[in-house]
């Protein structure tokens, strides 16, 4: 909070600018610097394109007086496309500087941005002389290349200019401010210290020589096996001087740090998932029975309850091949394995969908002459019903009675998940209830999955009904969401409104497979303007779209023509890092070849090869009709033996 400047809250008030957001945080006279500042960066590539969109966004060099000065000497290659996002396919052989700064002043009309193509070093310092170095405010390194990029900072000190310099690795992004005589310059940075050491300035800021990455191993080597081995051994002799004296250390950052640390340690020491315990439970348990264990625990004499116990860890952390080692183990030290033994193996199974593993253990149980219980059938039943098995799955459960297994909700709810048509799960349902068994929440989620199957809307909602008059009416949206997808199929669109506007209203908080929902049914419907509203809607209530999301309200946008909104959320999808599939791009360019715009569609078509999914009819139709329309037979006829190549087959015209 400290660095927030002091401004009165009148300061910040809205004045209908472009900028109210910025200047609620920190007062229109530091937007109005922002405006009037007269910047140099140096590079227009990945980092280029970025700092030019913050900067235009943010009304930097946007004011009277301002002027942002862009050069690179480079021009824009086809391969360039990737990661440099202001530049599109027409663009190509353009030089950069040229584009970025016409895509800047799209962004934000008011910027006042000069492109240069020049290099900067000795030999352009006629171009870049005292007086315009003196003349700036700021310099921006957006350079990949170190010979310039220590050029410039030495520029910097010399004209004693503030310098933002940046760096990449990978999709990683490395942003440093730079003050001469206050901070470590970047050329500093590269140097060793007087020990001999790299300076960690270096070491974070991607290292570019083989020395530096040794120099990061060696560090994190001491860090993990080292000085947290010693802080941990430290804790364990006197806990309460540890923290006493991390508690008064002057050094505040630092203290919590190896609290934090040591905490972490702790913790992954203790299993810090169920997987891990189930690993370590294997581990001991195998250790005890082979002698290979701590002397202390080489008395243990391994039995059952101990592989029983160890096989449940193992099966709640889905490790499933662990139980069956488990089960090998047991029969080598001449252990027989329980009906609980067993169970534990089938239920891990059926967690990971292996039916053909859990019939071969009930095969196995019957062997051992042991009688499965109701435990027993229900996973195997749920296993069966997981792999669309539903024949033998209902061919168990029926079986059920001959063995003298009395099925409970459990049973009856993996049963009626399994069926394949809703008058077989009704029968179950009302079986179950001559039972005197009441249906639960799991129930009622079963039978309108098999709705939603069969696009059974009606029943659906009758059912969901039936459950919120009864005791299911419970705070999640399960319930919800297998009546909407019901409805959704059956192409009931108001109704999967409906549902979402219900579950709020009786606190059933929808996620994003509502959401989901409603945004195809509307979709689907012909109803693009309520699917993009829905859209909205779920960012406003804090839900995280995802890539079902953005596909359907792609899809919706392109039904409405809407071209321009179509790349917009392909590009949001970027910057919250989710991968477009191959849907999410055939709607983004059937919206965009519909609207003639054949340009954009070739750079989704490239865009598309580049993320390797591979394309079909779909992703080339729209493309060649729109260049045909255009009168471009010779590019259309070049497009299509481009698909031909790819083993792609045009039928219909």
């Amino acid at each position: 909070m400290e660095a927030l400047p002091s401004e009165q809250p009148m300061d910040c008030d809205p004045s209908g600018s472009r900028y109210d957001s910025l200047a609620a945080v920190y007062g229109h006279a530091f937007c109005q610097k922002l405006q009037k500042l007269k910047y140099f960066m140096v590079g227009c590539g990945a980092l280029g394109c970025e700092f030019m969109k913050n900067f235009a966004l943010n009304g930097v060099c946007c004011g009277e007086g301002g002027m942002l000065t862009v050069t690179d000497a480079d021009r824009i290659e086809m391969s360039n496309l990737t990661r440099q996002f202001l530049f599109r396919e027409h663009n190509v052989g353009h030089p950069k500087s040229v584009a970025a700064s016409k895509m800047a002043k799209v962004m934000n009309p008011g910027m006042n941005v000069k492109a240069l193509e020049m290099f900067v070093g000795p030999k352009t310092e006629d171009s870049f002389d005292d007086d315009f170095w003196i003349g700036q405010d700021g310099i921006c390194n957006a350079l990949d290349n170190m010979e310039a990029r220590f050029y410039v900072d030495d520029q910097c000190v010399k004209y004693e200019k503030s310098l933002l310099e940046s760096g990449t690795m990978g999709p990683a992004g490395n942003v440093d401010p730079v003050i001469p005589f206050k901070t470590v310059t970047y050329r500093d940075g590269g140097q060793a210290d007087e020990g001999g050491g790299i300076p960690m300035c270096t070491l974070r800021n991607f290292p570019h020589l083989p020395d530096h990455c040794i120099e990061w191993a060696r560090d994190q080597f001491e860090l993990l096996f080292v000085k947290s081995v010693k802080q941990m051994h430290k804790f364990a002799e006197d806990p309460g001087t540890f923290i006493a004296d991390r508690s008064s250390s002057t050094d505040d950052a630092q203290s919590i740090f190896e609290v934090r640390g040591l905490l972490s340690l702790l913790r992954a020491a203790a299993a810090p998932s169920v997987q891990s315990a189930g690993q370590m439970a294997f581990g001991k348990c195998q250790a005890v029975a082979t002698g290979a264990c701590a002397p202390e625990d080489r008395q243990l004499q391994p039995d059952v309850v101990s592989f029983d116990s160890a096989a449940s860890a193992c099966g709640l952390g889905h490790q499933w091949p662990m139980v069956l080692g488990l089960l090998q183990e047991m029969s080598r030290h001449q252990l027989a394995p329980s009906v609980v033994t067993y169970n534990t193996a089938l239920s891990a199974c059926e967690r990971v969908q292996q039916w053909a593993v859990a019939v071969a253990l009930m095969q196995e149980l019957r062997t051992e002459q042991l009688q499965p219980d109701v435990i027993t059938y229900s996973s195997l039943i749920s296993a069966l019903g997981k792999a669309h098995r539903w024949r033998q799955a209902l061919g168990l459960f029926a079986s059920m009675k001959s063995n003298r297994v009395v099925p409970n909700v459990v049973t009856y709810s993996a049963a009626v998940q399994s069926c394949e048509d809703l008058p077989s799960a009704r029968r179950l349902l009302e079986e179950m209830r001559s039972m005197q068994l009441a249906p639960n929440q799991v129930t009622y989620n079963a039978i309108l999955g098999v709705c939603a199957r069969g696009a059974r809307w009606a029943e659906a909602l009758q059912i969901l009904v039936e459950a919120w008059s009864g005791h299911a009416r419970a705070s999640d949206a399960f319930m919800c969401n297998g009546a909407a997808a019901a409805c959704a199929r059956a192409g009931r669109w108001q109704f999967v409104l409906g549902l979402l506007e219900a579950a709020r209203r009786w606190n059933h908080v929808p996620d994003v497979t509502s959401y989901n929902t409603a945004i195809s049914a509307c979709e689907r419907g012909e109803e693009w303007p309520k699917a993009l509203q829905v859209f909205c809607e779920m960012r406003s209530r804090h839900v995280e779209p995802d890539v079902i999301s953005y596909s359907n309200a792609i899809s919706a946008a392109q039904r409405g023509f809407c071209w321009s909104i179509a790349l917009e959320l392909l590009a949001d999808m970027r910057v919250r890092h989710l991968e477009p599939n191959l849907i999410t791009f055939n709607s983004a360019i059937c919206a965009t070849a519909t609207a003639r715009r054949w340009e954009d569609a070739l750079v989704l078509l490239s865009e598309l090869q580049r993320e390797n999914l591979p394309p079909d009819e779909r992703s080339y139709r729209p493309t060649l009709d729109a260049m045909w329309a255009e009168g471009l037979q010779r590019e259309a006829v070049a497009l299509y033996r481009r698909a031909e190549g790819l083993g792609l087959s045009f039928t219909g015209g």
